[in-house]
């Protein structure tokens, strides 16, 4: 609406201009008047429209707008000879000024509208001349010819057609033809615009949900093939959970507005490290966090990207906890459990409320292991199964060392136990 509303005054503008190089006097001013009535009225729909009646309001005042345009096409201008009448205006070079109006109609981007204001530009233009049609002093295809013997029948009908008071029946439909045609043409384009715009909206909100809990390269494949998520695979997937430990007695001491904005920064912090390594967000409740490599596309080395972004993630909150006690506040400290093994990923839920998730034992796995950081005070606990599997990663070689072995624990529902390893801080 506002692209439209400046388009107006622009075309407006122009017009005036070119009423004043075209005509003069008293006339000008005429033109330059109706111009900026023009404009005037062309800012109602932004003071009437609400979002509850916008296509009210604008169908209304189109139909204005097109019967005002239609008098001011067809009544002559009040300063110009009385020699030149109304049936002139007919049939001469202000029909075109139709086409600015439908032009300005195809920026409300609305087809339904430019088809409506297609619609009232020829129902105004034809109640026009119809109007004129009938008056007693206008001649048409059925006044009759009175012949003159002193010249030919075909230079009295062509004198007659060229007449200040002739009126043709087959101008008018040439007009209404063309006007409805190009109505039809602009709303056509206006629907296909506004179809491409909205499906590229929906791909945009598709892709910004996506970048929310995947990498940006990642999340750009998704959208692409969306089709993907909605496919239930079993392959091997490294997950990570973090949480804050302390954060129950943290809270206490905090005011809610507080919490949020510890929460806020927190989140923003991890992400940020997680998207940097590649990982994908899948969930945040509270202070947990779980994130996941090998979900949706599995590779060779997400067990060694995880342990990486494990490592950053404490480097990170390591960080911030020196920024806070710098502050004033009470630092943050971390507890972090990975686990490498197969799980079922895909898309959880209905139409509206989908999650794309990674199910399975190993979930749980990974679960139970940030839960013995506390336990065995160490930040980051790994099951055997993830440091076998990112060994053989060159990028990983200085981390591995650090790590010693540590009692095999007996996981709840599980039968086998899982060996787990150390992170012991230098």
């Amino acid at each position: 609406m506002q692209v439209a509303i400046w388009a107006r005054t622009a075309a407006m503008l122009a017009i005036a201009i070119w009423s004043i190089l075209s005509t003069e006097g008293l006339q000008a001013l005429y033109y330059v008047g109706i111009c900026a009535a023009f404009t005037a009225f062309g800012w109602l729909p932004r003071l009437l429209c609400r979002s509850d009646n916008i296509a009210r309001t604008q169908a209304i005042l189109t139909t204005v707008d097109a019967l005002l345009l239609t008098w001011v096409l067809i009544v002559p201008s009040p300063f110009i000879p009385d020699v030149w009448t109304a049936l002139l205006n007919m049939r001469f070079q202000n029909f075109g000024y139709y086409f600015v109006y439908l032009g300005l109609a195809t920026l409300t981007f609305s087809p339904l509208l430019v088809i409506w204001a297609g619609v009232a530009a020829a129902l105004a233009w034809s109640a026009g001349f119809w109007i004129l049609f009938f008056q007693p002093d206008t001649i048409n295809y059925l006044t009759p010819l009175v012949l003159d013997p002193a010249r030919s029948a075909v230079e009295q009908d062509i004198a007659r057609t060229l007449g200040p008071h002739y009126l043709s029946v087959l101008v008018y439909l040439n007009q209404i033809v063309v006007l409805l045609l190009a109505t039809g043409l602009l709303a056509v384009a206006v629907w296909r615009g506004r179809r491409l715009l909205m499906r590229s909206i929906q791909a945009e909100v598709g892709k910004a949900n996506l970048a929310r809990y995947f990498p940006p390269e990642v999340a750009e494949s998704l959208a692409a093939a969306p089709a993907v998520l909605n496919e239930i695979r079993e392959q091997h997937v490294a997950i990570i959970f973090m949480d804050i430990i302390g954060f129950t007695s943290l809270s206490e001491k905090m005011t809610a507005v507080e919490l949020m904005g510890l929460l806020r920064e927190y989140h923003t912090r991890v992400s940020a490290v997680v998207f940097r390594h590649g990982g994908v967000m899948e969930k945040f409740i509270g202070d947990a966090v779980k994130i996941t490599y090998g979900a949706p596309h599995a590779k060779p080395d997400d067990a060694a990207r995880a342990l990486i972004c494990a490592h950053a993630l404490l480097e990170e909150m390591s960080a911030w906890s020196d920024q806070r006690r710098a502050a004033g506040q009470k630092p943050v400290a971390v507890g972090i459990g990975l686990h490498y093994g197969l799980c079922a990923v895909g898309n959880l839920g209905d139409g509206r409320s989908l999650e794309y998730q990674v199910v399975g034992d190993c979930v749980n796995v990974a679960s139970r292991l940030e839960q013995l950081t506390r336990e065995h005070a160490a930040p980051i606990v790994a099951s055997h199964a993830l440091i076998s599997a990112a060994t053989a990663d060159p990028r990983v070689s200085e981390m591995i060392p650090r790590y010693q072995d540590g009692p095999a624990i007996q996981v709840r529902n599980r039968r086998e136990p899982v060996e787990i390893r150390l992170f012991r801080a230098a």
